[in-house]
């Protein structure tokens, strides 16, 4: 049996264009949430709750009325900050800003929308609607995954392979500085042009932190909050 959840909330129509680029963009390269919340750092929770804004809903977060439907307080939903959003992009360095920022200007600054999230057998189906203070609809997100044109990435997926470049930075310097996982992420592409597949490169620095001889890294938060990498010396 399907389950439909239909939320209602205010929200500067800026954030539901790029929330929807966003996750366009991420499909379009395959890449899912995990792998976003690993390279930016990111709690998954924060991120599922950004693309989805149904899933914020508790018995403390929004209220129904007597159709059944869902309100959330204003502004109270999630959405890319600045820094998320800078990483976002260094994620996707290929893509140019209008992948991710309209071209032209929006018609509406504030607009209200109506989440509508269908569950069944354990698979969601979103989609989300704005409407300008006349009740006009100004907007129509389909998150179907369906509608995403993929691209061909040839992503290195090598455990070794990835191991070595990583000790190639261990001992040329690279690691005498913290490195963000974005950052790693980002150098090996630029000094050897692949893309990493985020999880065997999570995995392969997992390896490095453990308890293993030199060459190895150690892992810490800098004041900031962000997760970092550095040589083990």
């Amino acid at each position: 049996m399907a389950i439909l959840i239909i939320l209602n909330f205010e929200v500067f129509a800026i954030d539901l264009e790029i929330i929807h680029r966003v996750w366009a963009c991420r499909n379009k390269y395959g890449f899912s949430l995990d792998d976003i919340a690993f390279l930016t750092d990111s709690d998954i929770n924060l991120l599922k709750a950004i693309e989805d804004p149904t899933r914020r809903i508790t018995a403390k977060t929004a209220k129904m009325d007597k159709n059944g439907e869902y309100y959330l307080p204003k502004e109270s939903i999630a959405r890319y900050d600045l820094e998320l959003f800078d990483f976002i992009r260094a994620i996707f360095f290929n893509e140019s800003i209008d992948t991710f920022l309209p071209s032209v200007p929006l018609t509406e600054d504030k607009v209200t929308a109506q989440a509508n999230c269908i569950i069944e057998r354990g698979v969601r189906k979103l989609f989300i609607m704005s409407y300008n203070a006349d009740g006009k609809e100004v907007a129509f997100y389909n998150y179907d995954k369906k509608l995403v044109s993929k691209i061909s990435v040839k992503y290195v997926s090598d455990n070794d392979r990835i191991k070595k470049i990583l000790e190639g930075f261990l001992f040329s310097g690279y690691f005498t500085e913290p490195k963000m996982a974005i950052n790693i992420f980002r150098d090996i592409y630029s000094e050897y042009a692949i893309i990493c597949k985020p999880v065997a490169l999570r995995k392969v620095l997992r390896f490095f932190t453990s308890k293993r001889k030199s060459p190895r890294l150690k892992r810490y938060r800098l004041k900031n909050g962000h997760e970092v990498y550095e040589a083990d010396i």
